[in-house]
């Protein structure tokens, strides 16, 4: 084969990373012009990232890297990845969507994979391709017809409280362990909400323990629709997962 009829990868080191985003930047400006110019241009290509947190940049990596290794798939000719139409990258997003509807997953991916590829592409001072109308027909395609598979969840049984304690809430146990595992104990046994025990933390006369069970008086509950007060209470009954004996503890 000819090497003029070679595929060339879309998408070489050079121009994947600073590189790729410094031409950009200086559009048609050539390479070798200005010395200073072309240094501000790869200072802004070099930390271009660090307009967006961290944890973003981070989690927008793979989703990236997937559209440059399915553009060059492809064969993609462009010199710069960014040069790709947007047109081209609708379809990209629609192979996203075909995806996650094979997998039954949600739209979240294609709006993940949306917001990354539109990320790299404002690091390179170009407008988004989210702009084009093929994105937002894909993007709307999405939120209507992807449907995330049901997670079927067993119920918590007290054999589950059993082996959090015996695991997390031994003698030796932290703090914060002993805390969290006499929570769920106690939201357990007194059919109660985070938000019960959220607040009743900071109110010591909302909580009193006795010799046989434990009371609680949530100021405001979800089953308290008249809003009288309703307590809770909640046997002692022995073991290592009792939610009396923990909150003693």
């Amino acid at each position: 084969m000819p090497d003029h009829c070679t595929p060339r990868p879309l998408c070489p080191p050079a121009f994947t990373g600073v590189r790729a985003r410094m031409q950009t930047l200086l559009g048609q400006v050539p390479l070798d012009a200005n010395p200073m110019i072309l240094g501000l241009a790869l200072a802004l290509a070099s930390q271009a990232h660090k307009a967006h947190a961290s944890s973003t940049v981070a989690q927008y990596k793979e989703p990236w890297q997937e559209f440059l290794d399915w553009a060059e798939l492809l064969h993609i000719q462009a010199s710069d990845v960014y040069d790709i139409r947007p047109e081209i990258v609708a379809m990209y997003l629609m192979h996203v969507h075909q995806t996650a509807q094979a997998d039954e997953v949600g739209p979240g991916c294609v709006t993940v994979v949306s917001a990354a590829i539109a990320c790299h592409f404002f690091f390179a001072g170009c407008p988004s391709p989210r702009e084009h109308p093929a994105w937002y027909l894909v993007r709307d395609l999405g939120r209507r017809t992807l449907q995330g598979k049901k997670l079927h969840r067993e119920s918590m049984q007290p054999e589950h409280v059993r082996m959090l304690a015996t695991h997390f809430a031994g003698p030796d146990a932290s703090l914060p362990d002993l805390m969290m595992v006499a929570a769920i104990s106690v939201m357990f046994a007194g059919f109660l909400r985070f938000n019960d025990l959220a607040q009743i933390s900071v109110k010591y006369d909302l909580l009193t323990l006795h010799d046989t069970h434990m009371a609680i008086t949530p100021p405001r509950s979800e089953t308290d629709q008249e809003g009288k007060g309703q307590t809770v209470r909640i046997a002692r009954v022995g073991g290592v997962a009792c939610p009396v004996g923990l909150t003693e503890r």
